[in-house]
């Protein structure tokens, strides 16, 4: 099972709030990318509509097995899952701010 997949799995058995996807992706402003050069790095850059900026990287061992659309992929789950991270970290912090009122 993927990574995907147990996602999508827990999602389906959660009986209480979770961050969901289409939350993340209204979030998102725009996506940049950029290989660095001689090397089989590629860095995305994912911009928040607040302006806050998230960082994903993908790269493989030999240079020789760089694919663009694939690294571009890889680089902007990873951006995008660290969003998932700081959404859950908002949404609970606003919990417990409203409980110790």
């Amino acid at each position: 099972m993927n990574t995907n997949q147990i996602r999508e799995k827990a999602r389906s058995q959660a009986k209480y709030p979770y961050v969901k996807p289409e939350i993340v992706d209204s979030m998102i402003d725009r996506k940049e990318f950029w290989r660095v050069p001689g090397t089989a790095m590629t860095v995305c850059c994912i911009v928040l509509k607040n302006g806050f900026t998230v960082i994903g990287t993908a790269s493989c061992v030999d240079v020789r097995n760089y694919n663009e659309e694939l690294s571009k992929e890889l680089s902007f789950s990873k951006a995008r899952d660290e969003v998932f991270h700081y959404l859950a970290f908002a949404v609970l912090d606003e919990k417990y701010q409203n409980s110790q009122q």
